[in-house]
């Protein structure tokens, strides 16, 4: 058994390092499986030797054939180098699976606690917990922290080498990534139950990849935790309803304004040629996610988004929209102004509503890197207009440009 195991890493010798690690060595001693494995150059300090041998314990009990290797008195020793420099050896005498009966989300979230509290790039383990047939794993992010897709990011270590993670996902068992930024509450991340095709970042269509890299989104609005991520030719815009948001959010509606914003920015016109999409995919809060996905905008190419016309008619996709009663009814150019008309029931324009819609839709257009070119960079400014009821009209305040930062 040992000497199987033994030559089952050597084959790993040479091979590109995986989560900083890199074996360099792999003999038996008696019972003893003794591997060698330096951790690369730069790797964070707090990747320690427990945590290297409880990665080696875990693929190895994690695969059919040696789930029984802690038995008979075999023992693993793991022998860690820093960018060749001596770290220090940990012996392992168990495995966090039943021998010959796979994985649990319980034992495999047991094996796996040495690796709460890594740290790398400003995120932080911050849990590993079993949830049914889940193992759950809470990522911590600093508040304010942009954090574009913690799931994928998470998955791109874990299934470096998808083989080994066979009897994981094989077994029926479910990998889910928290995200938790700040004090707030953690976001749930969607159920993974295989890892993804393997793909490069060179299997991203470039000009997908430089959206997706350059685009934000503001976090007090009716979507948080948006996401951009490409696949392929296809940008995906995620995110989550906020769950203190009443109004109904339908990717159908949003996938044509965003697809609109993206072909009024900077070289956005040759977006979508060549087969390129966009997916908007919206998550309830716990809940599943619905998705739309758009192969064109819904105005010419070219439509400059800095006129007061041009935003008109790239916001079209707004109009209907809206939340307890009150709809967006009207979007038109007024000369250098945009007019956003809402309307709805008797008595809804009491108290601060209209300083408040003016606030969101500031928001809106004064992040720079959603529309990729911000709003205010021309001459139109933006008009909020009410009625009650289809009467009553009531003319707001126009907003030159967007608040300092």
């Amino acid at each position: 058994m040992i000497a199987h195991v033994a030559a089952g890493f050597r084959e790993r010798i040479g091979r590109p390092p995986v989560a900083q690690m890199r074996v360099t060595g792999a003999r038996g001693e008696g019972r003893t499986l003794i591997l060698n494995v330096d951790l690369i150059e730069g790797s964070p300090e707090t990747i320690r030797t427990p945590l290297v041998a409880s990665s080696m314990a875990i693929g190895i009990c994690a695969a059919p054939r040696t789930g029984n290797f802690f038995s008979q008195g075999r023992v693993l020793r793991v022998e860690v180098t820093r960018a060749g420099r001596a770290e220090g050896s940990t012996t392992v005498d168990r495995c966090p699976g039943p021998a010959g009966q796979g994985l649990t989300a319980a034992t495999f979230a047991a094996g796996m606690q040495s690796f709460v509290g890594f740290e790398e790039s400003g995120m932080t383990i911050a849990a590993i917990r079993p949830e049914g047939n889940a193992v759950i794993v809470t990522l911590a992010f600093p508040a304010g922290a942009s954090v574009t897709d913690a799931t994928q990011d998470f998955l791109q270590g874990f299934c470096q080498r998808p083989a080994d993670l066979a009897p994981f996902f094989g077994s029926g068992l479910i990998l889910r990534v928290d995200t938790k930024i700040g004090e707030r509450d953690p976001l749930p991340g969607p159920p993974v139950t295989a890892c993804p095709p393997a793909a490069t970042q060179a299997d991203v269509d470039p000009l997908v990849a430089e959206v997706a890299r350059r685009a934000q989104w503001p976090e007090d609005t009716a979507v948080r935790h948006v996401t951009l991520r490409g696949e392929g030719r296809t940008l995906v815009w995620a995110g989550e309803i906020a769950p203190d948001w009443t109004g109904p959010v339908l990717p159908g509606d949003m996938a044509p304004v965003i697809a609109n914003t993206i072909c009024a920015g900077a070289g956005g016109a040759a977006f979508f040629t060549e087969g390129r999409t966009l997916r908007v995919e919206i998550r309830a809060a716990g809940g599943a996610s619905t998705s739309a996905t758009v192969d064109r905008c819904s105005v010419p190419a070219g439509v400059d988004f800095t006129t007061a016309a041009g935003a008109a008619s790239i916001l079209q996709p707004l109009v209907g929209m809206g939340e307890d009663g009150v709809t967006i009814t009207s979007i038109h150019a007024d000369g250098e102004t945009v007019v956003l008309v809402f309307d709805g029931p008797a008595g809804w324009r009491r108290g601060d509503t209209a300083e408040e819609l003016n606030g969101v839709w500031l928001r809106y257009f004064c992040n720079p890197a959603f529309a990729t070119s911000p709003f205010f960079d021309g001459t139109p400014g933006i008009r909020i207009d009410t009625l009650e009821g289809g009467r009553q009209p009531i003319q707001g305040r126009r907003i030159a440009g967007c608040p300092a930062r």
